[in-house]
């Protein structure tokens, strides 16, 4: 039998198959038969690899959208797909309109490239000029796109810069055009509970807005083909994410529905996943990340029997760009609490990770505590707990050790802001947990250690006297 219809065959038979081979019953001195068993064994793998779909990710376009829904209608495939990825990246409708904000949105896309370039390259790159081609790019572009906003350029008197770009920005409304399309009335939300509720293993769901390199077009320009080789341009068509570019970042509407609405309608589903990570850079106002009652409810429902939970905001500076004020409000700051409490609020997390990655406090002193971002103290079986970049006060601390004082065994604090207190009195108070094994503390602000610029400090700051760990028989 040819191993295109192996597939055709029950478990029963294949089981059966595997057996006859390996007991030798083919043949009269029941010795096994190798040659057969490797034979069986290849037939069967090529049939079975393509169904060995374990994960998969989904993105705000149509084509995506469609192939996870075949994956989730298919009777095996829909069985064997354990963890999903949710991509929340987006196209950005105010570029899709307007090509003088367009060019400025590539340029200083470019210009970060650039410099994320050189800042990694090593002393033989930058000596070989293997980044000139590039910084020729980057150089050129300005002067070289002043009429690029001019709907009747002719095709005939645009150079290669203005030509590639006008193919990108065309591409780029089109992709955006399809994202609006299945965004209508929400219908994506729909679309996406429904494929989840066919997912009968589903074991853990990533929820992100990272950037994805951009694919490239159709058709380029036969005089800017080098240009496109170069690379350089791949993030002309790359999404953006929810904290956009130096020129976007304050008039960007990120589909803030791929969060608490999305999250919210899952739960109420039925999808129940055993491990949820979320993964977010955040936008420049974080108000509109706030979720209502009803949203929190269907969140809860959702991680209700999650016991590894992982969640980050990151890339806080607005733009991308260091040169921005980027304290934020209360009502911000509350906004983003509402998220992170509905989520953590989970009864049966035995792993727990929450960070505000490089959150910069030392623009502001924090105004917001601990437990206006987790319900301290909520988790009976708790055994792992970091926490990246959050204020705290010691009577939080007390508290938290307090409940989980029998089964604790991890604990990690970076970054960490103390409103109230000493950080020795801290380090103390988690050092009573009974069970606490490993116990760290580093990058320490508030306190005796004061409101220092963490983005000076390019090598990790441990402090010795915070560390801890213990033998588990003692």
């Amino acid at each position: 039998m040819s191993g295109s219809n192996l597939d055709n065959l029950p478990n029963e038979v294949i089981h059966r198959i595997l057996v006859f081979v390996s007991r030798g019953e083919c043949q009269q001195d029941r010795k096994i038969d190798m040659k057969n068993i490797r034979l069986a064994s290849r037939k069967l793998s090529i049939v079975a690899c393509a169904f060995l779909v374990s994960s998969t990710t989904v993105c705000l376009n149509s084509n995506s959208l469609s192939r996870f829904q075949q994956l989730c209608d298919h009777p095996l495939f829909s069985q064997c797909i354990r963890s999903v990825e949710i991509n929340a990246a987006y196209y950005d409708v105010r570029l899709s309109q307007d090509r003088d904000l367009y060019r400025d949105h590539c340029g200083s896309a470019l210009a970060r490239i650039l410099t994320l370039a050189e800042l990694n390259a090593g002393p033989k790159q930058r000596q070989s000029g293997a980044l000139c081609r590039e910084s020729d790019v980057c150089n050129r572009f300005p002067r070289h796109l002043g009429e690029f906003g001019i709907e009747d350029l002719s095709a005939d008197s645009a150079d290669a810069f203005e030509s590639l770009l006008s193919v990108l920005h065309n591409e780029y409304k089109m992709r955006t055009s399809d994202q609006e399309c299945i965004r209508k009335n929400n219908r994506h939300l729909d679309r996406l509970c429904n494929a989840f509720a066919r997912l009968s293993s589903l074991k853990s769901i990533h929820l992100t807005n990272g950037i994805d390199g951009g694919v490239q077009p159709e058709t380029i320009p036969t005089q800017t083909t080098d240009l496109w080789d170069s690379g350089a341009f791949a993030c002309a068509l790359a999404p953006s994410g929810w904290n956009g570019s130096l020129a976007i970042a304050y008039i960007t509407q990120p589909p803030i529905e791929m969060l608490g609405e999305l999250l919210s309608s899952l739960g109420d589903s039925g999808a129940r996943p055993s491990s949820f990570t979320l993964s977010f850079s955040v936008p420049a106002n974080l108000t509109c990340l706030k979720v209502s009652e009803r949203q929190a409810e269907g969140i809860c429902k959702l991680v209700s029997k999650t016991d590894s939970m992982d969640v980050t905001f990151h890339s806080w500076p607005r733009g991308s760009s260091t040169a921005c004020n980027h304290s934020r409000s209360y009502s911000e700051l509350q906004a983003l609490g509402s998220v992170t409490t509905a989520l953590t609020s989970a009864p049966s997390l035995r792993c727990l990770r929450v960070s505000l990655a490089g959150y910069v406090w030392w623009q502001q002193l924090p105004h917001v505590v601990l437990k206006e971002f987790i319900p301290v103290g909520s988790w009976p079986n708790l055994k792992q707990l970091e926490l990246g970049y959050l204020p705290c006060e010691l009577s939080e601390l007390e508290k938290l050790v307090i409940t989980l004082h029998n089964h604790l065994e991890s604990f990690y604090g970076r970054g960490l802001y103390l409103r109230s207190g000493d950080w020795d009195d801290a380090a103390n108070v988690l050092r009573d947990s009974n069970k606490l094994n490993i116990f760290k503390l580093d990058r320490l602000r508030g306190g005796s250690h004061g409101s220092r610029k963490a983005g000076c400090d390019n090598q990790e700051t441990v402090l010795p006297s915070y560390m801890a760990r213990r033998d588990p028989e003692t």
